[in-house]
């Protein structure tokens, strides 16, 4: 018999362990593949879906989804295999639900991302989304969807795919257009800058190039460039015009100016003005809304005339009240009544609001700022001798609260004057704030009664800090916080912040 020496045997070992890994892995494998073969989801007759090549399928009989090894899906639909890539958007043109097949990175309106997988069904009545899809694609989920310049309106979603030069194909079952320029699309909730391949819910914006990267090569300052060029060779006139001013600072013990040049083919000059020894920022309050009038009237106005079922078109909240854009769509007047069930999720309480089958909007009136509501909009109808009921569309949506800037105006003779500017007017009647230094409190301020105002200037606001040394302020950071504000018999803490340094 022969005889190993210990080297050749543990050779052989690794040998058989590496085979016996491998045989493990490929059984996994295997076993993925076989489990991921055996997965079908149905789809509903009635739903539009795209395949790999952009090519809108509209299935009329029943068919199933699966998933291969690869990690495409492919629709088995009248004999026939769609390869739908490994992503997949299907609408639902019987009820609005969107389902999702693949991996979707949802982006939040706080920056955040959550990831998807396989299927996941998104009801008509959700509010807004926003999802990245893979490197330059993306979906717009929004009631209502449109180009700031209102060449492009549709509604309920929008596939985005971008090619390297920041140019985008929009697809979805109404719409199917290459756009030649920049475009931003905007929703009731967000803007989408395209090209640029940013996200803004209201605040600052999101930059998706650092979800799952991007290889858009698109130069908004080489786009602008080359844009000028153009126009002043096919232009006429002079071709020079004005430039824009430049910011100005300013430093010292009381209000800097200073000055600045731009020049765009011409020249030009500006004043600015800044705050004694330091840097500023202004503080603006954010709400969680899902809903503004980011849409226009006009928008609305042809989604209403073309739709064809019972929905809801936009919501708007405001102060104390939400407006409600909608269509009832009744032909064979087979409702008894159509009505929105309003709950006050903080008090519990519901109340009954119709709506007129004749009319497209209502406005639900004597609500409370800054609070959630859950509308759910139901209609009833006869069945035999019965009366039945059935919810048509279900959403929630905060009331507003007043959106307030903080501005520091001036720092003069150890007193600190500053600014609170409106959105709107409002009946203010009191409120708090409070200036901290390096996150400690050490002054309190008073909101005086003014009235009817969309502005409270600094003369009725300042801060007397001549008890705080110098070499104190000098080394901390400022911040002055509106802790409560009283208006319209309401009172509200909207904790906005304004931070510079002394």
């Amino acid at each position: 018999m022969r005889k190993y020496n210990s080297k050749t045997k543990r050779t052989i070992l690794i040998i058989v362990g590496l085979f016996i890994v491998f045989i493990i892995i490929f059984s996994l494998f295997l076993k993925r593949s076989i489990d991921v073969a055996k997965t079908a989801y149905e789809v509903n007759i009635g739903s539009i879906l795209f395949d790999d090549d952009k090519k809108m399928i509209t299935t009329t009989k029943e068919s199933t989804i699966k998933m291969k090894w690869a990690g495409n899906y492919y629709l088995k639909y009248d004999n026939e295999n769609y390869n739908l890539g490994n992503h997949s958007v299907v609408y639902n043109t019987n009820n609005g639900d969107i389902t999702l097949y693949g991996k979707f990175y949802e982006v939040k309106n706080d920056g955040k991302v959550k990831v998807i997988k396989d299927e996941n069904k998104i009801k008509s009545s959700v509010n807004s989304k926003f999802y990245k899809l893979a490197d330059r694609k993306y979906l717009i989920i929004d009631r209502t969807i449109e180009s700031t310049n209102s060449s492009l309106v549709t509604t309920n979603y929008l596939i985005v795919n971008l090619d390297k030069s920041g140019n985008a194909t929009l697809l979805n079952d109404k719409v199917s257009l290459k756009t030649i320029k920049p475009t931003v699309l905007k929703t009731s909730a967000y803007t989408f800058d395209i090209a640029n391949e940013k996200l803004n819910f209201g605040r600052e914006d999101i930059d998706l190039k650092k979800i799952i990267g991007s290889t858009n090569e698109y130069d908004e300052d080489k786009y602008n460039l080359n844009k000028n060029e153009e126009e002043e060779k096919g232009g006429s006139g002079s071709g020079t015009g004005s430039g824009t001013g430049g910011n100005g600072s300013g430093t010292g013990t009381g209000t800097g100016t200073g000055t600045g040049t731009g020049t765009d083919n011409g020249s030009g000059s500006g004043n600015g003005s800044g705050v004694a020894n330091g840097t500023t920022q202004s503080g603006t309050s954010n709400y969680n809304n899902n809903y503004d009038s980011n849409v226009s009237d006009a928008a609305v106005d042809e989604i209403v005339k073309s739709t064809k079922n019972t929905s809801v078109i936009r919501v708007i909240p405001k102060i104390n009240s939400i407006s409600v854009d909608y269509v009832v769509y009744d032909p064979d007047n087979e409702y008894l009544s159509v009505y929105i069930e309003v709950e006050n999720t903080k008090t519990s309480q519901k109340n009954i609001v119709y709506l007129s089958k004749t009319n497209t909007n209502i406005v639900i009136g004597d609500l409370t700022p800054n609070v959630y509501y859950y509308l759910t909009f139901k209609y009833t109808y006869k069945s035999g001798m019965e009366q039945k009921e059935s919810t048509f569309d279900d959403l929630g949506v905060y009331t507003r609260v007043p959106k307030v800037v903080i501005n520091v105006e001036k720092i003069v003779d150890k007193k600190i004057y500053y600014s609170l500017e409106f959105d709107d007017y409002y009946t203010i009647t009191g409120g708090t704030l409070f200036l901290l230094m390096d996150g400690q409190v050490v002054k309190t301020n008073s909101i005086p009664t003014v009235g009817n105002t969309n502005k409270i200037n600094e003369a009725n606001c300042f801060f007397d800090i001549s008890s705080i040394s110098t070499k104190n302020l000098n080394s901390s950071l400022l911040t002055i916080k509106l802790v409560t504000l009283s208006f319209n018999t309401y009172t509200i803490e909207p904790d906005i912040t304004y931070k510079f340094r002394y």
